[in-house]
This record gives C-alpha cells, sequence and structure tokens, in this order.
C-alpha cells in the first residue's frame, strides 16, 4: 500500500467517524428536545388547569406528564389506522383514570376523571 492510497483510507475512515459522530449526537439532540418539550408541555397544561381552578386541589404533575408522554407519543406512531388511534386513546385515559383514582384514593385530589369522547 502506498502513501496515497493510505492517505484515502485514512481520510474515509474519518470521514465515516465524522458522520456517525454527527448523526448520534443529532439523535439525542433530538431526543433531549423533545423531553423538554414534552415536560414543558405538561407543565403548562398543569398550570393552566390549576389557575383555572384556584383554591382546589389539582392532580399531581406527574398525572399531567404521564397522560401528555403518552398522548405524544401516540400522535409520533405513524403506523397506527384511526380505529387504532380511537383505541390507543382509550387505553390512555383509562390508564390516566386509573392514576388519577388511586392518587383519590389516598386522599391527593379531588379531580374529574378524564371523559372519552370517542364512540363506545
Amino acid at each position: 500500500m502506498n502513501a496515497a492510497t493510505a492517505a484515502l483510507l485514512g481520510a474515509g475512515i474519518g470521514i465515516l467517524g465524522n458522520l456517525a459522530l454527527t448523526w448520534i449526537n443529532k439523535h439525542f439532540d433530538e431526543k433531549k428536545a423533545r423531553r423538554e418539550l414534552l415536560i414543558k408541555t405538561s407543565w403548562d397544561h398543569f398550570s393552566t388547569l390549576a389557575e383555572w381552578t384556584k383554591g382546589q386541589r389539582v392532580a399531581p404533575f406527574e398525572a399531567f406528564l404521564f397522560h401528555t408522554m403518552k398522548v405524544i407519543e401516540l400522535a409520533l406512531n405513524k403506523n397506527l389506522s384511526d380505529e387504532q388511534i380511537v383505541e390507543e386513546v382509550r387505553k390512555i385515559r383509562g390508564l390516566s383514570n386509573a392514576i388519577l383514582a388511586d392518587i383519590h384514593k389516598d386522599g391527593g385530589f379531588a379531580a374529574p376523571m378524564l371523559r372519552s369522547s370517542a364512540p363506545s
């Protein structure tokens, strides 16, 4: 192997490494941005509800975070039919209501359950 071939091979390996590192950084930066948006969206929803219900107790923030996280995951899933989306929304509401019922059972708050607007 002559020097020119070795230099080209070294440059190619360097470029591939750089591309892989760039892709990894971009992937984790996007993941971090989505997580930050999720938390901000949940906090905004929580703050708005707390403002509307001044003086009343509301569900803890983690209930809002969980619900928002599941809805966003559902929105990002492009492989679902309309019927599957409706079913997944029902599951999310069921899980959210179970969390709220458990908190309510422990005396944590008094708030209505999420109502399903989807046809049964």
